[in-house]
């Protein structure tokens, strides 16, 4: 019998903020921030590389009223409103999911907890081994023999095992530890003077809520816990219905919808590219397609001519050295390449040994036709550390004009 598949279900909401929290400070050139987009980016593609799942799905909230504020109109009160730095950054972070191909569910009136149990439910019932991708200490009530919580920020997993070593519980008892001890980060009220680990306590020794208020005058001799639970059983039921992860959603996805495709790779590449996430766009970059980009190297007299005609035309070019040192005053010069175009570029041999039966240009051939362009200070010229080549072509009698943008020099003043 073939082993189980593994779905990830990710928490998205609570990862938009602990992205924004771990990474201060990262934006664009322009301004934009980007921390919590890096931050997110970088937790998908750890599961994504570490994982390798077939199935997945990222779980977000939607702006308003859930059904608990039907409940109760206090539930979540206390927290502020996102931050805007955070807010303008969901749009490239859903767009970044999009470009990995991982589908997104989301659910008005109801949260990604409710969401995120309905598909472990479905997922287990479908014969599916179940990884719930949170640091969220509610999902504990989920957590079964098939459904394991995992932290990709701490590298922790979560298992039954785990629960009742530490809390000394079953997973499902969760829910009654919050319903007595509340949870101040949703407004849930909870029994006054209960914390978690009286909470606990109280668990273990009566099983559950209903335990405990079954034989309440066993807790007659702590006067002031017994008085606390005596005048809080509405809200210990409320708080407990405000804690239960609602796993009977109505949703219109099957969990075979959740099985991932292929990275839009060129969407990635240019997103990554345009949020400034050089080593991101690097990586994909190198999935890009090829077939469409064009280097040529160029021998023959007549088409170096054409591209000399070519590059006086456009106005602007960039051009590079190929030499024997990186000391420029001792390197001699193999070649010169230049480009004008996006994913084109053309390759001058100037002083090759070995050439595989090629014939190679005369360096006077080569000399007559570009030196008069790279000397025109009214066409422009881009570099990567120019100035090297400037020294190198100087010493072939070329003196380099129009230099106007040197990428290396840019480089250090966007990031010193």
């Amino acid at each position: 019998m073939a082993d189980p598949e593994t779905i990830y279900l990710i928490d998205g909401s609570a990862y938009l903020y602990r992205a924004f929290h771990a990474i201060r400070s990262l934006s664009t050139s322009k301004g934009h921030p980007t921390n919590a987009t890096f931050g997110f980016t970088r937790i998908l593609l750890k599961l994504l590389k570490e994982k390798q799942p077939k199935y997945a799905a990222v779980f977000f909230d939607v702006k308003g009223p859930t059904f608990r504020h039907n409940m109760y109109d206090q539930y979540k009160a206390n927290r502020p409103p996102m931050p805007e730095e955070l807010a303008i950054q969901i749009p490239d972070i859903k767009a970044v999911i999009q470009a990995l191909n991982i589908p997104i569910v989301e659910k008005t009136g109801y949260e990604a907890d409710d969401l995120v149990g309905t598909y472990s439910r479905l997922a287990q019932e479908a014969g599916f081994k179940v990884v719930m991708v949170t640091g969220d200490k509610d999902f504990i009530q989920l957590i079964s023999e098939n459904c394991i919580l995992w932290d990709p920020m701490k590298d922790t997993i979560t298992d039954k095992a785990v629960v009742l070593a530490e809390k000394g519980i079953e997973p499902e008892q969760f829910i009654d530890v919050l319903g007595l001890a509340g949870d101040t980060a949703d407004n849930i009220p909870g029994v006054k003077g209960v914390g978690p680990k009286t909470a606990i306590k109280l668990v273990l020794e009566f099983g559950s809520i209903q335990g405990i208020y079954d034989n309440l005058d066993r807790l007659k001799t702590k006067k002031k816990l017994y008085e606390n639970l005596t005048n809080s059983k509405e809200i210990v039921t409320l708080s407990r219905d405000l804690a239960t992860i609602d796993r009977q959603v109505d949703v219109s996805k099957d969990v075979a919808d959740l099985k991932l495709t292929e990275f839009d790779t060129h969407k990635a590449f240019e997103l990554f590219k345009a949020l400034e996430f050089k080593t991101l766009a690097t990586e994909f970059a190198q999935d890009t397609d090829k077939t469409q980009k064009e280097y040529k190297c160029i021998t023959d007299i007549s088409e170096m001519e054409k591209l000399a005609s070519a590059l006086e035309t456009n106005g602007l070019f960039a051009v590079d050295t190929e030499t024997t040192a990186i000391t420029p005053m001792a390197a001699d010069l193999v070649g010169i390449s230049f480009s004008f175009m996006k994913d084109t570029g053309y390759y001058i041999p100037v002083a090759h040994t070995q050439t595989a039966g090629v014939a190679m240009p005369e360096k006077q051939d080569i000399l007559r036709i570009f030196k008069p362009l790279l000397e025109n200070p009214d066409i422009k010229k881009v570099g990567q550390n120019i100035k090297y080549d400037y020294i190198v072509l100087a010493r072939y009698g070329i003196h380099l004009e129009g230099i106007v943008f040197d990428t290396m020099i840019a480089s250090h003043l966007l990031n010193p």
